[in-house]
């Protein structure tokens, strides 16, 4: 169980450093 929630949370902690970065990659272009 540990395993697998730990896991859970290496993934939600990579997509919220991926949102972060996704807004300043896709204002790039529209500038």
């Amino acid at each position: 169980m540990e395993q697998a929630h730990t896991q859970l949370i290496a993934q939600l902690n990579e997509r919220i450093l991926a949102a972060d970065n996704t807004p300043l990659i896709l204002s790039l272009p529209k500038r």
